[in-house]
């Protein structure tokens, strides 16, 4: 980030942030529950419950509109111009923000 506010091209364009590789959001669950101590229990109703309800809750609607991102990973086309460094890995990332949160505890 610091890359992209010192890089006066980078002002005003979309750019994407390189990142280590894609995770469903089962595989992110488990990262988050590995470096908590915990085991995640999600569950999903299949998309086409969520369809069927839909047509009378319309949040649920909206949820049906992106299921994919429960089985699928994030990928982007685009690379990133900013920066060198490399990303830091999930299982990583995950930890110092869980320690960060055992470190400070809301008021």
């Amino acid at each position: 980030m610091l890359d992209a506010a010192l890089t006066p091209t980078s002002w005003g364009a979309t750019w994407h942030v390189a990142c280590p590789p894609a995770l469903t959001q089962r595989a992110m669950l488990d990262t988050v529950g590995a470096a908590a101590g915990s085991k995640a229990k999600p569950s999903v109703a299949p998309t086409p419950v969520l369809r069927v309800v839909g047509t009378v809750v319309p949040v649920v609607r909206e949820l049906a509109e992106i299921a994919y991102q429960w089985a699928e990973p994030y990928r982007f086309g685009a690379q990133t111009r900013i920066g060198t460094g490399a990303p830091t890995p999930h299982p990583e990332a995950v930890e110092r923000t869980v320690r960060w949160f055992r470190d400070n505890p809301p008021a």
